[in-house]
């Protein structure tokens, strides 16, 4: 039986200014070719996709969040070139990568291992192809659809755009059609450590 609940994710927003950039120059590179490029907004860092989550289990995940980040730093990253998910000519997904040295992939990493902790200790059962999967941090731009050709010039885009994470937020899925935004943030918790 599938959940109820609403569909939930942890993860990172780059700064306002950083946002409106690269929104700005994907828009204007994939605008008048792709129908769903994203918003400023909507652009984010997904650390742990929870899915559909009971409501039981979001008032746990809630209350959990400042135990689980606890002693977590801040860090820089630094959003760099583009991809695609699954792979180029197969577009389901356009993205910006981020460029990170050893010790700020660890860190990123970091987080990643304790919100998918935090998920089994409210209950949360984390899919095994996402277990599985290699975490690429990446922000979300655009979604082309079948038969919508990506420019050639997108392979070769690059922001070098640099921002710090001093927060984990926990974000709800609603679509393209919400109202009031496609991914409202229902808690936050700071990151403080050294």
């Amino acid at each position: 039986m599938t959940p109820t609940g609403p569909r939930l994710f942890l993860g990172l927003l780059p700064a306002p200014e950083v946002r409106d950039e690269i929104a700005e120059r994907a828009r204007s590179l994939l605008g008048p070719s792709l129908a769903r490029v994203y918003a400023a907004e909507d652009l984010h860092l997904t650390l742990v996709f929870l899915g559909r989550i009971p409501c039981e289990n979001v008032r746990r995940i809630e209350v959990g969040m400042q135990a689980a980040f606890e002693g977590a730093a801040p860090i820089r990253l630094r959003v760099g070139g583009t991809g695609s998910f699954p792979t180029a000519g197969h577009e389901r997904a356009l993205w910006a990568g981020l460029d990170l040295a050893p010790p700020g992939r660890m860190r990123l990493e970091d987080l990643v291992d304790r919100g998918r902790r935090l998920a089994t200790a409210a209950g949360i059962q984390i899919g095994a192809r996402d277990l599985a999967q290699s975490f690429v941090p990446h922000l979300t731009l655009a979604g082309p659809r079948a038969g919508e050709s990506v420019p050639p010039a997108f392979e070769g885009l690059r922001f070098d755009l640099d921002w710090v994470a001093e927060e984990v937020l926990l974000f709800e899925s609603l679509g393209a059609t919400a109202p009031d935004g496609r991914y409202p943030v229902r808690a936050r918790v700071h990151l403080r450590g050294g």
